[in-house]
């Protein structure tokens, strides 16, 4: 419709500037022409076909070569002819759909054209010359213009196939970053390096694709398509992706021929990327492309796959970081609860079985062993086992023997991903441990003193302990040495208040409590089957006299060494307790009065035979009083016992001193 107009307009205008008779008729055929190309251009919106829509065009070109034409005879006269250089217009539009289409319409404007000069013989010497010079600029202007829509086009194509290249490119990289959010989120399990597998065959269009995660100096096989025989692990020493392996760089290989480090998984392939997976400096995996074709791939592929195993690097690193961040708080979750189950008991037994118990929950191992020392001998014994051979139990643990003689040794964590059987202390190398184990252990540290060590193994090698388990160790040994030392602080505290300062002999707080349990023990049996018992209350004679002359430190002396002869007489279930000031008092289970008395002359033979040595170093003597009873069957109560023997006592101070008198 628009080249209607521009091709009417200026006949029209011409032809009113020249002022001919011939107006009217020019309008109508203006008019015509303008209504014929209106009703042509919405008959070529309607059609359906493409041949049709393709020559449509050319159809309403023709007609405006036949307007020209009319308008070129009716407008001017002679040699001045205006509406020639309308020829040129139609010919560049013709041009500007194509090169056939220019061809052909420049040809009809020349035989239009020559049909005006024919029909005025006249002037035709004079409209040659204008007509050549007409024809010559429309075939260079036809020519131009084709050459310039020829580079429109070519341009438009090359854009359009750079915008659809940077769509799928957009789209191939939001696929991407869908499998590392995947990645992020649920680290490199098998669903989602199936989906990044997935992603590279159907969004990037490549055939043999694998993915492989390192684990530990292996890289083993995530995912893969294209292999019905896929290589399972690499160590680094063969193939491309070994060489990937140790440089860290990435690797085209164009032509596999060419490369002496390939290893075909599948008969034929020659082509091949390999890709690492870097993050924070450690390789996480490989990605690898391989192809049927020399050359298929290329530089732009390499730039892809490098593209995607940066993007999958960061995801895994991102999951790694996740993970270890979770593990770290669940490790010391872990540590609240063992502290709180080790902070439970004082008393040393039951701390040391649930020590070990409970940090084989917070660092999961096969065995936990608790070495602890010896404050009466220096000596470090094996004191609990969780998980192992219990007939290690008290076998002694020198230092740098072993992993906890080790931890001992140096007094820091020590771990090795490889301890075998031959390297366990000598003292425990008959028990039953794995040939092999993964150990670790951590030194008890209180007040610069190492109180102890916990050493935690797992058999075989496949699970080294890791950074933060081995970073919580350190913490766990500072709360299990502080269990200990309380421990100890307690059984120091214990034993001071149940044993008396001066001669080490139980008090008399603890004979009164044991006399109330074992009221209470022999209050529940029938006085028929009640086993016998029986008493001895010493008294040293004199005593008081005696400090007097010679002072209280050697009055310490006798009574230290009166505590020593009792230690050395009784048995280990006696029960001998320093009863108050001079006087002590035995407890002889299962023994009656006549036994008890004998035992009692004994002790008082003994005792004044016992040279002491006084304030100048000259030997002094003592000499003892005793009274004996036996607890009636009918009585259930220990205080009885004590007043029968003090009256036995009492007689025996009474009748002279220095001997015993059964009551």
């Amino acid at each position: 419709m628009f080249l209607a107009l521009a091709l009417v307009a200026p006949v029209i205008v011409a032809e009113a500037l020249i002022g001919d008779i011939r107006l009217g008729e020019l309008a109508v055929v203006g008019a015509i022409f303008v209504a014929v190309q209106s009703t042509m251009s919405m008959i070529g919106r309607r059609l359906s076909r493409p041949r049709w829509r393709s020559v449509w065009p050319s159809v309403r070109l023709v007609l405006a070569i036949v307007f020209v034409g009319i308008a070129n005879w009716l407008v001017g006269d002679g040699a001045y002819r205006p509406a020639s250089a309308l020829f040129i217009l139609v010919i560049a539009m013709a041009s500007a759909i194509g090169r056939k289409e220019g061809i052909l319409i420049g040809a009809m404007s020349v035989v239009a054209y020559l049909a005006v000069l024919e029909a005025d013989l006249n002037h035709i010497a004079t409209s040659l010359p204008r007509g050549a010079v007409l024809v010559s600029t429309a075939i260079v202007l036809g020519l131009g213009t084709r050459r310039t829509m020829a580079s429109l086009e070519s341009a438009h194509t090359k854009l359009r196939a750079s915008i659809a290249g940077e769509r799928r490119r957009a789209r191939q990289i939001a696929s991407v970053e869908a499998v590392g959010r995947l990645l992020a989120t649920d680290g490199p399990t098998s669903a989602v390096l199936d989906a990044l597998m997935d992603m590279l065959v159907r969004r990037f269009g490549y055939t043999y694709v694998s993915v492989y995660i390192a684990d530990g100096s292996l890289l083993r096989l995530g995912a893969q398509r294209g292999y019905a025989d896929p290589i399972l692990d690499f160590d680094g020493s063969l193939g491309v992706m070994g060489r990937v392996m140790r440089s860290r760089q990435s690797a085209l290989i164009s032509d596999t021929r060419k490369d002496p480090d390939f290893r075909a998984a599948v008969p034929g392939l020659s082509g091949e990327i390999c890709a690492p997976l870097i993050a924070g400096g450690d390789l996480l995996g490989v990605i690898n492309v391989e192809s049927m074709q020399p050359g298929e791939l290329d530089a732009r592929d390499l730039e892809t796959i490098e593209l995607v195993a940066s993007k999958v690097a960061s995801a895994m690193a991102l999951a790694r970081q996740r993970d270890e961040l979770a593990t770290r708080a669940e490790l010391f979750t872990r540590l609240s609860t063992f502290s709180a189950v080790i902070n439970a008991t004082l008393d040393a037994a039951a701390l040391h079985a649930s020590l070990v118990r409970a940090a084989a929950m917070v660092i999961p191992s096969d065995t936990v062993v608790l070495t602890i020392l010896e404050r009466a001998t220096g000596e470090y014994r094996i004191a609990a086992i969780e998980g192992g051979d219990a007939s290690v139990v008290g076998a002694q643990i020198r230092a740098g023997e072993g992993m906890s003689g080790r931890a001992i040794r140096d007094r820091v964590v020590v771990a090795v991903d490889r301890f075998e059987r031959s390297q366990l202390p000598a003292s425990v190398s008959l028990a039953s441990f794995a040939d092999e184990m993964s150990a670790a252990a951590v030194p008890l540290l209180r007040d610069n003193v190492v109180v102890g060590a916990l050493m935690f193994a797992r058999a075989g090698v496949a699970r080294p302990f890791t950074g933060p388990e081995l970073e919580v160790l350190g913490i766990l040994g500072h709360q299990a040495a502080l269990a200990v030392s309380n421990a100890f602080l307690h059984a120091d505290v214990t034993e001071a208040s149940l044993h008396d300062a001066l001669t080490g002999l139980f008090n008399r707080r603890f004979l009164d409590a044991t006399f109330e349990r074992l009221s209470a023990e022999r209050s529940r049996v029938a006085p028929s089957v009640r086993p016998q018992v029986a008493a001895i209350l010493f008294d040293l004679d004199q005593f008081g006299a005696f400090n007097r002359e010679h002072g209280h430190r050697v009055g310490d002396n006798v009574l230290q060494a009166f505590a020593a002869v009792l230690r050395r007489r009784m048995r280990k279930g006696d029960l001998v307790a320093r009863y108050g000031g001079e006087e002590f008092l035995v407890v002889l289970p299962g023994t009656g009065r006549e036994t008890a008395s004998r035992i009692a002359d004994e002790i008082r033979v003994e005792f004044r035979a016992l040279p002491i040595a006084g304030s100048g170093g000259d030997a002094l003597g003592a000499t003892v009083s005793a009274g004996c009873t036996e607890l009636d069957p009918a009585e259930w109560r220990f205080e009885s016992l004590v007043e029968m023997a003090d009256v036995g006592l009492a007689m025996a101070k009474l009748g002279g001193r220095d001997q015993v008198v059964a009551a």
